[in-house]
């Protein structure tokens, strides 16, 4: 069988953890094994409910909900790929050997650590940026991020010649908080939990009218990442399952969104590595 994951960081290949389950869809709990991967994939596609988050994303024919009830189509995503054109880069999916537990699976890797900022993040916040009315531009964007998302909104601000305020933890990781910098912008600091960085980007955007760019429950954010998974089904036709890294759930929602809509007979996992949870 063949499967694609997401390599989504600068550290390399992922190594094997343990056993995870993470909920899906109505009621169902899927196995989640990375990279030790199971034989049979969740197949059934027709009514993914991103609950953890209060997403509604699709619904099965008759179900009685309509396109205006769900937050992001895939339309959107088309969209979103013709808008990204140019402005991001297309990673390459590249075959892996030698993973543990995975000899009876052919097993290919997203590449998307060669992103802009090594990382699919640049995808979502260029599209959100882009995706701006000029008088929503004009008042700049700001989001609250520990790490990859912060550099992503900021070099897309840059791009399209915009101010972004970008509010990170103290804590942030040093290179984390040195990325955004390099691109001329001084984070705002603040306390490491959610509530304070909340606090913090509700209060830039009130004096600013700048617009909140969430780093993953944003609906343009979420289309821009679906985006690489239309480029895994471009580059890889014998594709049976996808397995894909679940943080905040945006390239999660994206990517079943996209393979619901051209292939839904492949199979979908979320993963999340033991030990560091989202």
């Amino acid at each position: 069988s063949w499967r694609a994951c997401y390599c989504c960081s600068a550290g390399g290949p992922p190594r094997a953890s343990a056993v995870r389950t993470w909920e899906l869809a109505d009621g169902y709990r899927g196995p989640l094994l990375f990279p030790r991967l199971v034989t049979a994939a969740a197949r059934n596609w027709d009514a993914y409910v991103l609950e953890r988050r209060g997403w509604r994303l699709a619904g099965r024919s008759g179900s009685g909900m309509t396109n205006e009830q769900w937050a992001v189509t895939f339309a959107d995503i088309q969209a979103a790929a013709e808008r990204l054109g140019g402005l991001i880069r297309r990673t390459p999916v590249l075959p892996t050997s030698g993973l543990p537990g995975c000899d009876a699976v052919s097993v290919s890797l997203k590449c998307e650590n060669l992103q802009w900022g090594s990382a699919f993040k640049a995808r979502g916040a260029t599209n959100a940026v882009m995706s701006l009315s000029a008088e929503q531009a004009a008042c700049g964007v700001v989001t609250h991020s520990s790490g990859n998302h912060a550099a992503a909104l900021a070099r897309a601000a840059l791009q399209r010649g915009i101010a972004a305020h970008i509010v990170m933890p103290r804590n942030s990781a040093a290179v984390k908080l040195q990325a955004v910098r390099q691109l001329g912008i001084e984070p705002i600091l603040c306390e490491s939990t959610a509530a304070a960085r909340e606090a913090a980007a509700a209060d830039v955007q009130q004096r600013t009218g700048a617009v909140l760019v969430h780093p993953f429950n944003d609906p343009r954010v979420i289309a821009g990442q679906g985006t690489a998974a239309l480029e895994i089904l471009e580059q890889y036709p014998e594709l049976q399952d996808v397995i894909v890294p679940v943080g905040g759930g945006g390239l999660l929602a994206g990517t079943l969104l996209a393979v619901r809509a051209l292939r839904p007979e492949v199979g979908g996992f979320g993963a999340e590595a033991e030990g560091a949870g989202a």
